[in-house]
């Protein structure tokens, strides 16, 4: 790794960042690098018709589900912006243990208007479902949650690089972060360059192109920090080829407030990364493969 020079740029403690970075803007555009349909996340409401307190035990599965699918979700709160997922679980008895259960979800935009709806059966032993068995609710959240994400996530992204030869993407340590902060957002862009169709490995190869992160932690320039004082966030990829020669950039920054930095970074760190695997993307689209290969220099491609 000698051809790859990291940035000692040191961050004192955890900053979670309070919502998704904005890219810089270039002298080629100017435009949001996060524009995701699913970046409001969705409120899971109690499940109604479940004994006791299942409904509620469920809505968490199903948030929890929906996260693991790039999804931000909430049993307590949203914003204005966020959906709404309800459902409505039917049991209907079948001999004199068993049960056939019906979950009905409704996914609706802010205004009330349903955008879809999902149906899930399954049968199980009564005891379970009248007790509300843990493993059955996340059985019944992991067989939905793939549908509700399709609903929200509209089909899957193109293969951009379909026809090129395909590459090997390793994403390094992110440089300047805490170790638990650096290992999720490490973690959160592995899979959201996989979303979108490119090849990744935790291990170095040969051939790897390599993803660099540095996180970079400063006052406000403003000098109008407030009671709870303002700082600028900023974080800078480099994607590098595997002679160590610099194929693009792309930075995104942000003016966060202190008191936002501690909340939510599960969630934040995963619309970052989104982001940055779609600016990502399209700098590996814009590179000839030539320069992939390491035959000629790469140039800057700021991400669109």
């Amino acid at each position: 790794m000698s051809a790859l020079t990291l940035l000692g740029l040191a961050l004192a403690a955890c900053q979670p960042l309070p919502q998704p970075f904005q890219p810089a803007a270039t002298n080629k555009s100017a435009n949001p690098l996060l524009n995701l349909p699913d970046r409001a996340g969705v409120v899971v409401l109690p499940i109604q018709g479940m004994p006791q307190d299942s409904g509620a035990a469920l809505a968490r599965e199903m948030a929890s589900a929906l996260i693991d699918r790039n999804l931000p979700a909430f049993t307590e709160r949203g914003n204005l912006s966020s959906l709404e997922l309800s459902g409505q679980a039917i049991a209907t008895p079948r001999g004199g243990t068993r049960s056939e259960i019906r979950v009905i979800w409704r996914l609706s935009e802010p205004n009330g208007i349903q955008r879809g709806e999902h149906a899930l059966d399954i049968a199980t032993r009564q005891t379970a479902w009248n007790q509300g068995s843990p493993t059955l609710l996340r059985e019944i959240a992991e067989k939905s949650a793939g549908r509700i994400a399709a609903i929200i996530q509209g089909p899957a992204d193109r293969d951009h690089t379909a026809n090129r030869v395909k590459r090997t993407l390793h994403v390094w340590k992110i440089d300047g972060a805490p170790a638990t902060a650096g290992a999720l957002l490490r973690t959160e862009l592995e899979t959201a360059l996989r979303r979108q169709a490119l090849r990744v490995s935790s291990k170095m190869r040969d051939d790897s192109i390599v993803i660099v992160g540095t996180v970079t932690l400063a006052p406000a320039r403003s000098g109008n920090a407030g009671p709870t004082g303002q700082r600028d966030l900023r974080l800078d990829w480099v994607v590098m080829g595997a002679d160590g020669r610099e194929l693009g950039k792309l930075h995104q920054k942000n003016t966060v407030a202190a008191e936002a930095l501690e909340n939510d970074w599960p969630i934040i760190a995963r619309g970052i990364s989104v982001g940055a695997a779609r600016g990502i993307g399209d700098i590996l689209e814009k590179v000839s493969e030539s320069a992939l290969s390491g035959a000629a220099a790469g140039s800057e491609q700021p991400a669109r």
